[in-house]
């Protein structure tokens, strides 16, 4: 606590965004490792390519995309515009909150470096309240304030960087695999003659 007493004002953000950055790190870590591959095996069942009907027993058929595929079978009917803009959804909910963790990432050490310039302009308003006559006691605030802002902003900002880049590549893979899901599903109906819009 003494430390953060000495950052200045502007550890305070720093703080807060490093409680954010953690949520969101938690929050996606949850969903690319539980409900992603959940949800792949419920649109791969969707998708399925067999003479049969799709087995609807565990499908997430209030999912829009499932949905739609379903229906879509129901009717031997594909509409591409609607397929696209539940594709379109999932893409977004794969993409929630990387921008604000991004945001953060390149943020937090903006705001460090300003606790640092600010820490810098106090030490040297310290040196010119005191005509020169100082000691390195009389400049420890500012100095403080200067690393101590710096630091934790490259703290949060280090692993918040890494997490939205990994998070970003995970997202580009399972778009590939969503369009693919759905190509598969425009050559299955084109090959038994039903109807693609």
């Amino acid at each position: 606590m003494e430390l953060i007493n000495k950052g200045g004002i502007f550890i305070w953000p720093i703080l807060a965004m490093s409680a954010a950055a953690l949520y969101f790190i938690v929050e996606r870590i949850v969903f690319f490792a539980v409900t992603m591959p959940k949800y792949r095996r419920s649109l791969e069942q969707a998708c399925a390519s067999d003479d049969g009907e799709a087995d609807r027993m565990n499908l997430d058929d209030d999912d829009p995309l499932i949905a739609e595929i379903l229906l879509a079978r129901d009717e031997r009917e594909l509409h591409l515009e609607s397929i696209s803009l539940a594709l379109e959804k999932h893409l977004e909910n794969a993409q929630h909150n990387l921008t604000a963790l991004n945001i953060i990432a390149q943020t937090a050490p903006l705001l460090g470096l300003l606790g640092t310039v600010t820490g810098m302009i106090q030490a040297f308003v310290r040196i010119q309240n005191l005509q020169g006559q100082v000691n390195p006691g009389d400049l420890a605030g500012g100095i403080w304030e200067a690393m101590i802002t710096t630091a934790a902003g490259m703290t949060v900002a280090i692993p918040a960087l890494i997490a939205y880049m990994f998070f970003a590549s995970r997202v580009a893979k399972y778009e590939t695999w969503l369009s693919l899901a759905i190509t598969r599903v425009e050559k299955l109906f084109k090959r038994r003659d039903w109807g693609v819009f």
